[in-house]
């Protein structure tokens, strides 16, 4: 039998990342079973790579939490880098949502309580994960969750200016800002813990897409479908909760992971994974009482056109209502599409879609023939749906009428539009240059993801 520095046994491998490979092994010191991961031989060389892995170990060794892997120790033998950490005995959580179906509402809060729990307390002590994903997340026979892996973990407060555009962690379980190689907080984090509660209690993740490209167009662009089409019986609460956690902008989530969590929980009430013991429930399939859910669940997943470039948005402030002639200083600026870049001038109502016979017609499919009005009332312009099929969403929220603000983010079908109040035309196209050439970075940002993103 196998051994590492005349101590541990290897008993069998366990997995394989990027990084290295972990094994179940014997401590024949203590005489304990126990997790060793080792960095890849082709690694060793990389300093990079090395001085990541004992990153790794330096953050996990100063953590000590019931849900986060216990750390033992960091060592080398005949040229293998390795760490010690506990053996978990149980799987992971990828394994138990592998039948993609949705997991019990139940099962899905605790888990999302307990590693919740695991980022708050890594928060509070300056590290952020920056990987949270089913694979990285354990649990136990005894139902404790854990959260290992903290590979590309960063101390907050460590992240310097040569990391800013690097993207680092799971394309699919990225926040905007990760995806875009900005600067990162525990913001991160919470976003990634929503997209883990989401594809909880729907079986889909919110921003997935034909291939990683359109999924990384998806997460920076694009909003979630809502819950209630992919799982009607949860809680409507728990639908606003989650996209609020889900926003495109940092500052408009939840302030903390405990806020967050908390609201999950008042939206559906405390559970306990030990009144469901062994594998989790799965409310599609009969249950020990014979009980069932529906047997299928609707995805309408919009697909992202390559053409369309990403928008972020900009740190202008919004200005205040407008109180002059609209038609003197209000525009639509299309971001994306075959009319990138037009620049549409509003007057006191106008009609939206791709009829022939409205205001302002779009070369969009995907859009209603009469999609949407734009109307002046008071001392603004408001936008009203008009029954389209896909929804009119004003900064990633669906809305039936709503007044607009300087700067909203308003998307149509496939279409983009940002809603612009300039005191003249020349300040408009100075607005639409900036705009546009950010679009032109974020789309490199994103290509580079998709090229060398894990």
């Amino acid at each position: 039998m196998p051994s590492i520095a005349g101590r541990y046994q290897i008993l069998e491998t366990i997995g394989r990342g990027a990084m290295g490979i972990v094994y179940k092994a014997l401590d024949s010191r203590f005489n304990r079973v126990v997790a060793l991961k080792v960095l890849n031989a082709d690694l060793r060389d990389d300093s990079t790579y090395r001085e990541r892995f004992v990153r790794e170990a330096h953050t996990m060794g100063a953590l000590s939490h019931p849900n986060i892997v216990r750390f033992y120790e960091l060592g080398e033998s005949d040229g293998k880098s390795f760490m010690v950490l506990e053996y978990i005995d149980g799987h992971s959580l990828a394994e138990s949502m592998k039948d993609g179906q949705p997991c019990d509402l139940d099962y899905s809060v605790e888990i999302i309580q307990q590693v919740g729990a695991a980022l708050s307390y890594a928060h509070r002590h300056g590290v952020i994960h920056r990987d949270i994903k089913p694979n990285n997340i354990l649990i136990s026979t005894s139902n404790r969750v854990v959260v290992s892996d903290f590979g590309v973990a960063k101390a907050a407060a460590a992240s310097s200016l040569t990391e800013i555009g690097t993207v680092l962690g799971t394309p699919a379980y990225m926040s905007p800002e990760q995806a875009k190689g900005l600067r990162l907080d525990e913001r991160s984090d919470l976003f990634c813990l929503a997209i883990l509660m989401y594809q909880l209690v729907t079986a889909k993740r919110p921003f997935a897409g034909h291939d990683m490209t359109e999924s990384l167009y998806n997460l920076v662009t694009q909003p979630p479908t809502p819950l209630s089409e992919l799982n009607p019986s949860l809680p409507s609460a728990l639908e606003t909760t989650l996209l609020k956690a889900l926003a495109k902008d940092p500052s408009l989530r939840h302030s903390s992971v405990d806020e967050f969590v908390s609201e999950v929980v008042r939206c559906c009430g405390e559970a306990s994974l030990a009144r469901t013991p062994g594998p989790r429930p799965n409310p599609l399939h009969p249950d020990i009482h014979g009980n069932t859910a529906p047997s299928s669940l609707r995805s309408d997943f919009s697909d992202a056109t390559r053409e369309a470039l990403p928008y972020t948005p900009g740190s202008i402030a919004r200005t205040a209502p407008l109180l002059r002639k609209p038609g003197d200083m209000a525009w639509f600026l299309v971001l994306n599409g075959p009319q990138r870049g037009q620049k549409l001038s509003l007057s006191e109502r106008v009609t939206l879609g791709r009829a022939p016979d409205c205001d302002l017609v779009f070369a969009d499919e995907s859009l209603s023939r009469q999609h949407a009005t734009v109307y002046f009332q008071g001392d603004s312009f408001h936008i009203a749906d008009r029954g389209s099929s896909n929804g009119t969403l004003v900064n990633g929220l669906r809305v039936q009428q709503q007044a607009l603000h300087d700067r909203d983010e308003i998307h149509i079908g496939k279409t983009i539009l940002l809603f612009v109040q300039a005191a003249s035309p020349d300040d408009l196209n100075a607005e639409a240059k900036r705009r546009l050439r950010d679009l032109d970075d974020v789309w490199k940002l994103l290509t580079q993801a998709a090229r060398h993103g894990g």
